[in-house]
């Protein structure tokens, strides 16, 4: 190996580590922070769980908030990949938006730092990336005329209350999947669809998942 490779080599090694030690403290303040204001006691929950020192995790941030907002902007892309490889099929507005409701709950079931993550500190939003397809949803099914919604803010305000407290419930309900079609039935229902279509179309999409989930999203477990 000459001099140039020798230093190649290195530098490549180098910035697989940096990439590496970056994505372990993400995955620390996903399991440690717990949502409320930055302070030294968190970064040293977040250092402790990424078993790195606190000069590695400031090699890495500035602050917690730093690392705490590039998490963010993670997970907002890759819940938009999750959505679009799930989506790509669908055109009523009902199905999308019932799709996306019951994808967000069930990420919630199966992978609960994420959701103690995303319901803490106003990271769901009218103008957070996480919300944004689902006010598309919402503004389609209303052009379509298949929702009534007498105010989009409002509506998209209502929902992600609604799905904050879903969230926080689903750590205590025994039949997680039987809790998330009807709620998302009721969600539906809101938006004026009628009774028995918004039931069949929470189950289809419930069903859809349950096949379809294993395949398309990485972190999808069973659960019932």
């Amino acid at each position: 190996m000459t001099g140039s490779d020798a230093g190649n080599f290195r530098a490549r090694a180098a910035q697989t580590k940096r990439v590496r030690t970056r994505a372990q403290i993400l995955d620390a303040v996903l399991v440690a922070y717990p949502g409320s204001d930055p302070s030294g006691a968190v970064v040293d929950d977040v250092v402790r769980e990424a078993k790195i020192s606190r000069a590695t995790f400031y090699k890495h941030f500035t602050s917690l908030e730093e690392a705490v907002q590039e998490l963010t902007a993670q997970l907002s892309q890759e819940f938009a990949l999750m959505r679009a490889s799930i989506y790509s099929d669908l055109t009523d507005p009902k199905f999308r938006a019932a799709t996306g409701f019951q994808l967000f709950l069930s990420r919630a079931v199966i992978d609960p730092d994420w959701a103690t993550f995303i319901t803490h500190g106003h990271r769901l939003s009218r103008s957070n990336a996480l919300t944004s397809d689902m006010r598309k949803d919402l503004e389609a099914g209303f052009v379509s005329g298949d929702f009534s919604i007498p105010d989009l803010d409002i509506a998209v305000d209502l929902i992600i209350g609604t799905k904050v407290e879903a969230m926080h419930q689903l750590r205590r309900v025994t039949a997680p999947r039987a809790y998330i079609e009807t709620m998302t039935s009721m969600f539906l229902r809101s938006l004026s669809i009628p009774p028995a279509d918004a039931d069949a179309t929470a189950t289809m999409v419930a069903e859809r998942l349950k096949k379809e989930g294993p395949e398309l999203l990485s972190w999808w477990r069973p659960f019932d």
